[in-house]
Parts: C-alpha cells; sequence; structure tokens
C-alpha cells in the first residue's frame, strides 16, 4: 500500500498519525518487526522521519523499540488489555455524563447522524466504515464534554 508522499511542512505532524493508522490497519502482518526501509518507501520520505515518527509511538506505547533488533508492534498481555479497557470505560463514562449536560443541539443532532451511520455500516458489514464513524461519533462526545485533550 502506497499512502503518496507527505508535505514536508506537516510531516512531524502527520506522520506519526498514518503510521500509527496503517499500523492499526496491517497489525497482523507486522510480527516480524517494521521496517524502516519499507515505511520510507511507503510514505514516500526519508529514514529519519521515519525514525522519528516510530519514537513518538514508542513513547505511546504503541511499538517498541528493542536495541540493535528493531522496532516491533507492542503486545499488551490479557490484564494489561482489561486493564485499559476499564480505564477507557471509566474515561468515556465521564466523558457521555459531561457531554450529556453540555451538548448542543448542532452536535445532538451530528451524534444522532454518526449514530445512524454506525448502525449502518454494522448492518452491512462494512468494518472499515463503522470503525470511521464510530471515531465521528466519539470525538463528538469528547469535544461535547468540555475537557480539552
Amino acid at each position: 500500500m502506497h499512502c503518496g508522499t507527505l508535505k514536508p511542512m506537516k510531516i512531524q505532524t502527520l506522520l506519526p498519525v498514518a503510521l500509527e493508522e496503517s499500523i492499526l490497519r496491517e497489525i497482523t502482518r507486522l510480527e516480524s518487526g517494521l521496517s524502516e526501509v519499507s515505511l520510507s518507501s511507503q510514505f514516500g520520505v526519508s529514514r529519519t522521519p521515519i525514525r522519528e515518527a516510530l519514537q513518538k509511538l514508542s513513547k505511546s506505547g504503541l511499538v517498541e523499540q528493542i536495541h540493535r533488533r528493531g522496532v516491533f508492534v507492542r503486545r499488551h498481555s490479557p490484564v494489561e488489555l482489561v486493564e485499559l479497557f476499564e480505564l477507557m470505560a471509566e474515561l468515556e463514562a465521564s466523558c457521555g455524563r459531561l457531554a450529556a449536560l453540555r451538548i448542543s443541539e448542532e452536535a445532538l443532532q451530528q451524534l444522532r447522524e454518526a449514530n445512524s451511520k454506525c448502525k449502518a455500516a454494522m448492518l452491512a458489514g462494512e468494518a472499515d466504515t463503522y470503525y470511521y464513524a464510530n471515531e465521528v461519533f466519539h470525538m463528538i462526545i469528547y469535544k461535547q464534554s468540555g475537557i480539552a485533550f
């Protein structure tokens, strides 16, 4: 998959996000590690911005840099996954409570539309469409909660 060439001005911002999305889409095929050479070719950039993006993703916990071995997608233990989902559920519940108190009529309509798109994608079995519609749904809730993060 070729993602096109990223503009140099925004590369430090865009590349980590694009790389993260690529990793999440292809996670099952990345068990042998992430190749800087392949990634630089895929994104049309030199290896330096790829290295910098991988360092950011390492700090976020998505990938793990192993000295003299390379960069690998981090595998969470079952206990870590349960803990992460418990934390996410609490944070989302708090955002939902605050959004319910603060949401504008316009945002409420957008939330309904996003929910309808999620339902339609689910019924059609379109996982990618569902993922993006669900992301929009949650981003509306986060924004309407009034918490800037």
